[in-house]
């Protein structure tokens, strides 16, 4: 059984407003094909794409007409609380806010975890954290059947909100998803989808949220991120390694609920969801291993690094592409660091004492020791110098718990020290 016995049909106008959109998406494509493959005549391409704007105009006139409604007072606002899956994005889970109100044949749900694929520049914009989600607004059938298809749990609790406060929530929804309200800037631990959707449900029903700020959790935002993917995985480490000291802070009780299972928690144990039931079931993905897993790599790397050291103080070579190629990997995941740590506008990634051994000058150091130049040598031993301070202080650091730190890092830190004071007592000779 996939949906409950529950689900209301479809509104109608909600169906012509989706009939709309199905309509202006077959015209663009037609009008693709023709202009790409039988070089149809500027005209004949401008008729088409004119009517696409009519069909754009009356998919949004559907649309106003389905938000000037109010709702009745048998409506019903419900907490969707979505299962993760296996991709990294929805590792997490998803919230949502479901509207059902048979008197008016509305049936919809709100979402705030939208983001445009197509924005330009996506991927520069999502590491300066630069990319805006956006609240925005399906009919309960189409969130249904996207959630079957991805094989993913959804649980639906419905909240105890009087009239009024019902009302509250649907004018502030309405008024939240018009083209100039509906985006805002995404946070991972302070504005996503589930926080957006505890706002709102706290300020319909007029409660204090500074009282359970106060409420210390035994967990930190780290330790909520590794129970849905654990810590020896390579997303995991990457996300350890790209996250700062702020993420092992305590959260409360109220700021855990960034995480969607923690704010169906915090609904329960508040008294404002009841009747909680799995409406969609699907597969209980598991947290992500693998035997070459960044431990795994770490600790080869560390011994390959013992052994070549060891090597070469036997046989009194230097095996200078191996620094060099190791140093440049390093100094590449520095520079990333880096960018992350003091120039995007990611909060989490702050304070991040990562890059204190991944360096971008390792990036100097890989072509600054294979030169016979003795400026470069004389700089490049100023430069390993200074590495071996910054490391020393690093592992102070991690040693007063000022933050988690990946084995991966642990690993790839100590071959670090391991070379850059061999490069030292060789180029001191």
């Amino acid at each position: 059984m996939i949906l409950s016995n529950s689900i209301v049909s479809k509104r109608k106008s909600l169906d012509i407003y989706n009939l709309f959109g199905l309509l202006k998406y077959v015209l663009c494509l037609i009008n693709s094909f023709c202009v790409n493959v039988y070089k149809t005549d500027r005209i004949a391409s401008l008729r088409i794409l004119l009517f696409v704007c009519i069909i754009s105009s009356l998919q949004s006139n559907a649309q106003d007409s389905e938000f000037s409604l109010q709702l009745s007072r048998s409506s019903q606002v419900s907490l969707l609380t979505c299962g993760p899956g296996d991709e990294l994005y929805s590792k997490f889970g998803h919230s949502a806010l479901r509207i059902n109100d048979p008197e008016q044949s509305i049936d919809i749900v709100f979402n705030y975890g939208t983001f445009d694929f197509n924005t330009p520049y996506f991927y520069l914009k999502f590491m300066y954290g630069d990319l805006n989600y956006m609240l925005s607004c399906h009919s309960f059938n189409i969130f249904c059947r996207a959630y079957s298809y991805e094989k993913k749990t959804v649980t639906e609790s419905v909240l105890d909100l009087t009239y009024e406060e019902k009302c509250k929530l649907w004018n502030f929804l309405i008024f939240n998803i018009k083209p100039e309200n509906k985006f805002y800037q995404y946070d991972f631990f302070f504005d996503n989808c589930a926080t957006r959707i505890r706002d709102v449900i706290y300020l319909s029903k007029g409660l204090d949220t500074e009282k359970h700020k106060s409420d210390v959790d035994a967990k930190t935002y780290r330790q909520y991120i590794h129970d849905y993917i654990g810590t020896e995985c390579w997303e995991s480490q990457g996300i350890d390694l790209v996250l700062g000291s702020l993420c092992d802070n305590l959260t409360s009780q109220f700021s855990r609920a960034y995480i969607p299972n923690n704010l169906l928690e915090l609904t329960t144990l508040e008294g404002i969801t009841r009747d909680s039931k799995i409406i969609l079931y699907g597969v209980d993905w598991d947290v992500n291993s693998s035997f070459c897993g960044p431990t795994f790599v770490g600790l080869l790397i560390l011994l390959l690094t013992v052994f070549v050291s060891v090597y070469e103080k036997n046989s009194s070579k230097y095996f200078v592409n191996y620094d060099s190629f190791f140093f440049f990997v390093v100094g590449l995941l520095g520079v990333i660091l880096s960018f992350m740590t003091f120039v995007s506008l990611h909060t989490v990634c702050a304070r991040n004492i990562n890059v204190m051994w991944a360096l971008p000058t390792y990036l100097f150091l890989s072509y600054s020791i294979r030169s016979k130049h003795e400026i470069l040598i004389k700089l490049s031993r100023c430069i390993v110098v200074a590495n071996c301070v910054i490391l020393a202080v690093f592992v102070l650091l991690t040693i007063m718990g000022f933050q988690y730190i990946p084995s991966l890092a642990l690993l790839l830190s100590a071959a670090l020290a391991i070379r850059n004071v061999r490069f030292l007592f060789r180029s001191l000779r």
